[in-house]
């Protein structure tokens, strides 16, 4: 899932990608969700608004799909409320229909905070393990692009970027109580390779 800013906007007035889940306010005084789940190696979707219909919402494919056999599409889900509150007290529907976790041990799972480190860089990720660190703030994260090609069958999450020291971030957060975080795409190392 990604992080965007927060906008009221008209449904037509969205002229750039935005992000699901996407919470919409219908003229009649609802509220609805528009989310997915079980999304297992199929392309980032976003929405934007339809250029050719009014008040009219088309999905953009940020990528092909690589279809290998056995392969299902995402659920997508509407989900409807009479308050926005009432979306995310009601949310079951998306655990619902993700497949049950197949991690058998799961006590080295830890909730938390994180803050996202954008530059890439090992100057960037201390600077940031300083800011949780100050913040209790217990996670950094590295979203994407510290190792490459990050968006191909092709990358290898063991090869770091060389503008990224990773012993030395890791050594740092561990040193400031601060835990590092790297998001894979679908070519991440098997957790037995780290």
């Amino acid at each position: 899932m990604g992080a965007s800013a927060f906008e009221h906007l008209a449904i037509n007035d969205i002229k750039l990608p935005v992000e699901r889940a996407l919470t919409v306010e219908l003229p009649n005084g609802l509220w609805v969700a528009l989310t997915d789940a079980d999304v297992d190696d199929w392309c980032l979707t976003k929405f934007v608004a339809s250029p050719t219909k009014q008040n009219t919402l088309t999905s953009v494919m940020y990528s092909p799909v690589d279809i290998v056999t056995y392969y299902a599409t995402p659920w997508k889900i509407i989900m409807a409320a009479d308050k926005p509150g009432e979306l995310l007290e009601h949310n079951d529907i998306i655990q619902n229909l993700n497949p049950p976790c197949e991690i058998t041990d799961t006590d080295w799972i830890r909730p938390g905070k994180i803050m996202r480190e954008t530059t890439i860089t090992t100057e960037g990720a201390i600077a940031t393990i300083d800011f949780c660190a100050a913040h209790h703030i217990p996670y950094m994260l590295f979203d994407w692009q510290w190792y490459m090609p990050c968006t191909s069958h092709d990358g290898d999450a063991t090869k770091v970027v060389s503008k990224l020291d990773m012993p030395r971030v890791i050594a740092y957060g561990k040193e400031k109580r601060s835990r590092c975080m790297g998001v894979c795409q679908s070519a991440c190392p098997d957790e037995t390779d780290a």
